[in-house]
């Protein structure tokens, strides 16, 4: 009987170690992206530190299916997300097999957005995110973009499933003033998890993007001396109220300059171990 009952004491404490050590490793790799205040974000929602039930930040979130109504940017830059809206904020859950929190969004109208990110004078940036899809329909989804409406807007960029065929990813970079932006659509991909690394290399006009730490898609961009521009960055959805996503969110990070090999490593390894999968 006494060996029956530490068996899941045991399994809890061994869950517990687990989680403070992801959580430490997601800090370290964050610190490292932002070591000398680069613009950008990031949003660890393994951290239950950074996130209140209310946009005002007064009710903290202290365990799982409490909505979330405002993260905060541990990028350092200030950059935090929130939903004034109570029906539209996504859902702390914690994934039964890693023991990693998510925000579960519903696919109909959750998101978070924060306010404008002064990108200007910007034209690189290093995305990383790791999602489980509960639905591969046809329907577009954002995993985010910045302004609020990225194909016509001049200096900004997006993440977007199902966009340009139901399996593949579209990294989108839109430095024009008459809605000639520039997608990089990867390989079909019917996986519901995802580990995504975006990269947009203005200055070697080039962009690629990797999925579980593999290439899986690359393009020459147009020559460009502009640059991103300033604006509120929107998560779970795309033109404000348009492609909602239907899946659960573990991590997302943008930092304004190109990740080295190794930080990108890095990055992936820690936020793969989130929804089970080891690079």
């Amino acid at each position: 009987m006494i060996y029956f009952g530490l068996k899941p004491i045991a399994k809890f404490l061994r869950m517990k170690d687990a989680l403070a050590f992801s959580s430490s490793s997601m800090s370290q790799v964050i610190k490292s992206l932002f070591a000398n205040n680069e613009q950008g974000f990031a949003f660890d929602f393994n951290d239950l530190s950074t996130m209140y039930q209310d946009s005002a930040g007064t009710i903290p979130v202290t365990g799982v299916g409490q909505p979330v109504g405002k993260v905060l940017d541990k990028s350092g830059r200030g950059n935090h997300a929130t939903q004034s809206t109570s029906a539209r904020r996504p859902i702390l859950q914690q994934n039964a097999t890693t023991g990693a929190y998510y925000l579960a969004f519903d696919g109909v109208d959750d998101c978070l957005v924060t306010s404008n990110i002064n990108f200007t004078n910007q034209n690189n940036l290093s995305l990383f995110t790791s999602v489980v899809f509960n639905n591969l329909s046809s329907t577009s989804q954002t995993i985010t973009e910045l302004s609020t409406a990225s194909w016509q807007t001049q200096g900004t960029f997006s993440l977007i499933r199902g966009y340009n065929g139901t399996n593949s990813y579209a990294l989108r970079r839109n430095f024009s003033t008459n809605g000639k932006f520039e997608d990089l659509v990867s390989q079909s991909n019917t996986n519901t998890n995802a580990v995504l690394t975006g990269i947009i290399n203005s200055t070697l006009n080039e962009e690629y993007m990797r999925n579980f730490g593999t290439l899986v898609g690359s393009k020459v961009l147009t020559v460009s001396s502009d640059s991103f521009k300033n604006y509120p960055l929107y998560i779970g959805i795309g033109e404000v109220t348009k492609y909602p996503l239907n899946g659960n969110l573990y991590s997302l990070i943008v930092v304004a300059r190109i990740a080295s090999t190794t930080e990108i490593v890095n990055v992936e390894n820690v936020i793969s171990k989130a929804i089970g999968v080891t690079l």
